[in-house]
């Protein structure tokens, strides 16, 4: 068992399963591989609480990096949650309703201090009449575009990408600390959105009040983050673990049938299905669960063989750690994109540096977007700049993506306009 996998069970399985991930990185002494991963998925909180409930011995050196890491996270943590208060207070203060989702809404809900999760960023959405309240609003405490150009120029440019259903800007502060503003979410996803407001509640956040996505959003958006990541174990692994502590949250009541509607209604259905399979799988959740049956039997039609095959993925990419997963896929969906990259970066090297990071990665989800088929050798040239690994490994990525062609269909056909930020 490789430390990945090994971490992943120590996460989410039952007692006997972590327990058995424990020993084995501590026989092939593999806690610091460990660790460093647990701060990567931003998971270390979820990690320290494992250990406790289950009685996992570490060795003391394990023990005492772990507490390090604790306090540095719920520092940050702390920093973010306060930051997102403020963000949350001005814009009520200048009537723009704002809606937290994901490490905010998570953290408001299910935790009781910032040092019980992970935060980096505030994910936020408002309606797309009041932007630009939002944006004058965000910029009076601090909060300015990321990418160094005006906030026209940006939606401008924006306005041009193929998939339409996801509007979102980053504003950063002085810090670094980044709030994503989504206003507006299209296509299949919106039917989300149109129910999110009313489903919303009020909480407590840090000692203000905030306002927050319903258990079922919550959950619909998480299954949708891994989806438009492409179950990349960051940050599908922390995905996993808020799903798993909003199903077993005791104060929180969701009904599982709505669960089920609504994730057939927003094409969601395949991915939910996926994740809640390997829940099931590690031990998370048990296959008898009464609300995991009615949720399966809210569902409308689904692909059994797509569920496998985005399972299988996920899988895949925990087992085969360094294997340049993210490239696989690029090269497998560029394979299969007839656009001309060339004439449009030439087109675009004019454009400031900042502005130019951003409009290459609109392009790659461009790309990953249509279908078709595309030059090989233009894809590997494009690969190799992207991600910097180097020609002479694309022959053996290729003959990897051969292998992996059915698990790498499923997860592009259920992500296919469904792009929620």
């Amino acid at each position: 068992m490789i430390p990945a996998h090994a971490l992943f069970e120590l996460l989410l399985g039952e007692e006997s399963s972590a327990r058995h991930a424990g020993r084995v990185l501590t026989d092939s002494d593999a806690w610091d591989q460990a660790l460093a991963l647990a701060a990567a998925w931003k998971v270390v909180p979820r990690l320290a609480r494992v250990l406790r409930r289950h009685e996992i011995a570490v060795p003391s050196c394990v023990d005492q990096r772990l507490r390090q890491q604790l306090t540095t996270t719920a520092l940050q943590s702390g920093y973010v949650a306060r930051r997102a208060a403020d963000v949350f207070g001005a814009l009520a203060s200048a009537n723009v309703r704002a809606v937290g989702f994901k490490g905010v809404a998570t953290l408001a809900r299910l935790h009781r201090s910032p040092a019980e999760r992970m935060l980096s960023d505030i994910d936020i959405i408002i309606r797309d009449e009041a932007f630009d309240r939002a944006i004058k609003t965000l910029a009076s405490i601090g909060f300015s575009p990321s990418f160094g150009e005006s906030v026209e120029d940006w939606k401008g440019f924006s306005s041009g990408r193929i998939r339409q259903d996801n509007h979102t800007i980053a504003l950063t502060d002085e810090e670094g600390l980044e709030v994503d503003l989504h206003y507006r979410l299209d296509g299949q996803i919106a039917g989300i959105t149109d129910a999110l407001w009313g489903r919303a509640d009020s909480l407590t956040l840090v000692g203000r009040r905030v306002d927050a996505v319903a258990p079922v959003d919550a959950m619909l958006l998480l299954v949708h983050h891994s989806l438009r990541t492409h179950f990349s174990p960051f940050p599908t692994v922390r995905d996993l673990v808020d799903l798993d502590e909003y199903w077993h949250a005791a104060d929180v009541l969701f009904d599982p049938e709505l669960l089920g509607a609504e994730a057939s209604r927003s094409g969601l259905g395949e991915a939910l299905s996926a994740m809640l399979a390997l829940l099931v799988e590690a031990g998370a959740i048990s296959a008898g669960d009464a609300r995991l049956l009615a949720f399966y039997d809210s569902l409308g039609p689904l692909d059994s063989g797509n569920v496998q095959r985005i399972r299988d993925w996920f899988m895949y990419r925990i087992d085969t750690p360094g294997s340049g997963g993210e490239a696989l896929l690029d090269v497998f969906l560029l394979m299969r994109t007839p656009t001309h990259l060339r004439r449009w970066f030439a087109h675009r090297f004019t454009l400031d540096r900042k502005l130019r990071k951003a409009a290459w990665r609109t392009e790659l989800e461009r790309h990953r977007a249509r279908r078709g088929k595309s030059d090989f050798g233009r894809a590997l040239e494009m690969i190799g700049c992207l991600c910097r690994i180097g020609l002479r490994r694309l022959p053996l990525l290729w003959s990897v993506v051969r292998l992996q062609r059915r698990a790498l269909h499923a997860v592009p056909r259920a992500s296919e306009g469904r792009d929620a930020g």
